[in-house]
């Protein structure tokens, strides 16, 4: 990965963290995402997935938690650990079988 990667990876992650501290709202998998073509414009769909793991393991060292959303109720995943978390996310993308769209696979938010 580039310095200039690296650096905007940083600031989309940066980006959540402020917005986490003025909102406290949940955030879904696809902000991730959308932010991610937004800084790579033209980059193919393997190399956002992959960084897309980036954003959530720096999500999760600024202390943010990940969970599902059913009728309006947020639970927290059980196992918020870096690589449950990590093979959460790859399992519920791969059962869709597409690019993610709002609300799908998880929310997370600073605690």
């Amino acid at each position: 990965m580039t310095n200039e990667t690296t650096r905007k990876v940083e600031e989309i992650v940066a980006g959540f963290i402020r917005e986490s501290g003025a909102y406290g709202d949940w955030t879904d998998f696809r902000g991730i995402l959308v932010c991610l073509r937004h800084e790579f414009p033209g980059t193919d769909d393997d190399e956002l997935n992959w960084m897309s793991f980036l954003v959530v393991r720096q999500l999760q060292e600024a202390g943010f938690t990940f969970a599902s959303c059913e009728g309006g109720e947020y639970t927290p995943w059980q196992d918020q650990s870096g690589e449950a978390v990590a093979a959460r996310i790859r399992r519920e993308w791969d059962a869709l079988g597409r690019q993610p769209e709002i609300g799908d696979i998880c929310w997370f938010r600073r605690r």
